[in-house]
Order: structure tokens, then C-alpha cells, then sequence
């Protein structure tokens, strides 16, 4: 019989946090899950870690390894190996409190009971110091798309996500780059094109942060990212906000005209061109508004350029 949940973690050279999230999965009060673990070409003993736990037969654990190719191509083969109700992204440097799945599976009864229409449960987490690390929502549990709560600045900080696996099944990180970092958020977005999330008040994990974290997208403009793929990175975090964020654009008309002009810039930067930036994006209307942004994108593509090419002058 399929698990309840797929605890899904991909992992890269994290032989040193992964038995951390282990023990915390040991700890859990209900059992009914697999931990599948996408291994992207670790060089350390991480598999050897997880053939020992495998032996010990505490947990269902599943380890698939892969060729190093970024975390969002681990993402496409779990979604692929995947079968249980629930997915659960959770990653390998973070931790679960002992009643996760406990929480996550009541809450999943109530909905249904409810009938919601949602395919996903979102909750809030603690930092390792026991502090909150996002703010309680105003309400124990609601409804909500995800981006709206980002548009009207409801959510500031990380939440995490629980989806309903059959759902999300059939959505797949771009594969073009490898070897980049891909915003986690291309399923709350793409869940939330057609349905509702539920937001539960409740703390159901841990974020350990790391330093490193805030090099991923907020950094990715600096002259060493944009060529090593932080360029792509930026493209794709702005696509996924046009592509799944339809129903928003003429209720958010200047934040995704900024959204619009940063997608053409960082595709430019990317070596897209026009044509195949437009070619990204799903239907008519998106294309059309997204062409107000071709010109000021066009433009800050070359103002990045140039300050980079003084940046460089500077430093010889």
C-alpha cells in the first residue's frame, strides 16, 4: 500500500546535515510516509549514510542518485518516482518536528471532510533557536492563492508547502539550464493558477539558515552570478511569475509590468532572444503585456552590462 506522504529531499554533498533531518524524521509520531531521497552527484558519503539507514529499517527510505544536474532535475525525477497522496518538499539542511506528518494528515481529513478544493497545505516554521521565523498568520486556517498573499504582502518570509501528488504530477521544472539554481516556487504558483491553498497556523518544521541561502537569487545579478547562471535563474523566477500568475496581472497591472521588464532583461542576459522569450510564456494576453517590458528590459540588460564592464576595468 502507497504511503500517505512522500517526504521528498534532494540532496548535494550534505553528508553533514542529512543525519540531523534523519533523527527528526526517526521522531515522528505517525510513520506513514517514504523519505525518497534525489541524490544530485554527491562526491561525500552520503549514500553510504543512507544505505546504513536503509539497513536499519527504521523508516521507508528510498535513494535514487542522479548525475549532477541541479536540484530543480531532482525535482522532475521525484515527481516522476513519487506514489503517495501527499508530496512534501523538504530540504536536506532543514527538519521536521516530531508531529508533521501527525498535523499534516489531520489537517488533510479535515479539508476533505470540508470538501475544500485546494491541492495543497501551506504552515508556518521556527528557526533552530525555537524562534518564529515568519509571522502567525491573522487566522488559525483560510484559503487563499498564493500569489496574492505575496502581491498584497500577507507573506513575507519562507512558508512551506505540502501538495497533493496527483495534482502536481503532471508539472515539470524547465530543463534548458542545468547546473542552476530554479526558484522553489514554480508549484505554489502553478497550484495556485486553478486552486486555492490552505494556510495552517501551525509551526511544523524547522528552517536551519544558511549564509550561503542568501547567495541564490538576491546575489544573482553580481557580474561573477549573471554568467555562471544566475542570469537563467533570475529569467526563470520572473517566467514563473507570469506563467502562472495570469489571473494577477491586471489586478497587479505596475508590480507585473516590473515583473514583465525584469523577465526580458534577465532573458537577454540569459542570450534569449525576443522571439524565444515570448515563445515561453502560455497564452495571448501574457505575451501581449509582457511586451511593455521588452524595451525597459532591453535596457537595463545594457546598464547591467555596463556597470559590469566598468566593474571590471576597475579591478585590473
Amino acid at each position: 500500500m502507497p504511503p500517505f506522504i512522500t517526504i521528498f529531499t534532494p540532496t548535494y554533498n550534505r553528508a553533514h546535515t542529512l543525519p540531523e533531518l534523519y533523527r527528526s524524521l526517526l521522531e515522528q509520531t505517525d510513520k506513514d510516509f517514504e523519505w525518497l531521497i534525489i541524490d544530485d552527484g554527491s562526491s561525500d558519503q552520503s549514500k553510504f549514510l543512507v544505505e546504513g539507514w536503509q539497513q536499519e529499517d527504521k523508516i521507508t527510505i528510498r535513494y535514487i542518485y542522479q548525475d549532477n544536474s541541479g536540484k530543480h532535475i531532482a525535482y522532475n525525477h521525484a515527481l516522476e518516482a513519487a506514489d503517495s497522496e501527499l508530496f512534501w518538499p523538504l530540504d536536506s539542511d532543514d527538519l521536521a518536528v516530531p508531529t508533521s506528518v501527525e498535523r499534516i494528515k489531520f489537517h488533510w481529513s479535515k479539508m476533505d471532510l470540508e470538501q475544500s478544493s485546494a491541492k495543497a497545505i501551506s504552515f508556518l516554521v521556527n528557526n533552530t533557536d525555537g524562534k518564529k521565523w515568519n509571522d502567525d498568520f491573522k487566522v488559525p486556517d483560510f484559503e487563499e492563492h498564493f500569489p496574492e498573499l505575496i502581491y498584497n504582502k500577507t507573506i513575507r518570509d519562507d512558508i512551506w508547502f505540502v501538495f497533493l501528488l496527483s495534482y502536481i504530477k503532471s508539472f515539470r521544472y524547465p530543463e534548458k539550464w542545468r547546473s542552476i539554481y530554479v526558484p522553489d516556487s514554480l508549484i505554489p504558483y502553478a497550484v495556485s493558477a486553478n486552486h486555492p491553498v490552505r494556510f495552517v497556523n501551525e509551526r511544523l518544521g524547522i528552517y536551519r539558515w544558511n549564509p550561503a541561502d542568501a547567495d541564490r537569487l538576491s546575489n544573482f545579478s553580481r557580474p561573477e552570478k549573471l554568467k555562471s547562471g544566475g542570469a537563467a535563474s533570475l529569467f526563470l523566477q520572473n517566467w514563473i511569475k507570469l506563467n502562472y500568475g495570469q489571473r494577477y496581472i491586471f489586478r497587479y497591472v505596475v508590480t507585473h509590468f516590473k515583473i514583465a521588464s525584469q523577465y526580458h532583461r534577465f532573458g537577454d542576459l540569459a542570450d534569449l532572444t525576443t522571439r524565444e522569450r515570448l515563445a515561453w510564456l502560455p497564452s495571448f494576453p501574457v505575451k501581449a503585456f509582457s511586451i511593455l517590458g521588452i524595451l525597459p528590459g532591453w535596457a537595463m540588460a545594457r546598464l547591467t552590462e555596463l556597470k559590469h564592464k566598468k566593474l571590471a576595468q576597475r579591478i585590473r
